[in-house]
């Protein structure tokens, strides 16, 4: 513990354990539970394939959502106006090769590979990259200050939609 009683130090089972809980909530489609798990100032990110380490105001992304964009997607996607997912997908995680690295007082780097299955109108399309997470350790938890996922691959194949969350 710091001097601020914030946790500093993450270990990977603990990142592992957050992460295999999110993949958990976002499968089970508990939205509300999973936007608790951000920071006011938390970001949700899936940037271009040839956006490198640019940040969105200097190249493109699928996503970049604010905390208030957030919401506002969580709510849409809940709502019968997210047509692309009335009937919901149904999605199916596996993360794996997760890693911790620190990232200043309170802040851990955790970087993973994912796959996600994308259960559709009878097509599974997979979604194969890596995550890239800014946690940061509140009295609460971990939380994330920045949730992104990298695709790998230089695009999309056609037809397939980010309505979800990756």
């Amino acid at each position: 513990m710091s001097a601020t009683g914030i946790e500093t130090a993450l270990s990977r089972q603990q990142a592992e354990e957050f992460l295999y809980s999110e993949a958990l909530m976002l499968d089970q489609w508990l939205l509300d539970d999973w936007l608790g798990l951000f920071l006011p100032e938390g970001t949700y990110e899936i940037p271009t394939p040839d956006a490198g380490d640019l940040p969105a105001t200097e190249a493109q992304y699928f996503i970049a959502d604010d905390h208030e964009l957030l919401k506002v997607r969580v709510q849409r996607l809940q709502s019968r106006n997210a047509h692309s997912e009335q009937p919901r997908s149904v999605t199916h995680r596996q993360i794996t090769n997760i890693l911790v690295f620190p990232a200043g007082e309170g802040f851990a780097r955790v970087r993973a590979s994912f796959t996600v299955h994308r259960v559709r109108d009878r097509h599974v399309d997979p979604y194969l990259g890596w995550y890239d997470h800014l946690l940061a350790h509140t009295p609460e938890g971990l939380r994330f200050r920045r949730r992104r996922s990298l695709i790998a691959g230089d695009q999309l194949k056609p037809g397939s939609r980010l309505s979800f969350i990756l």
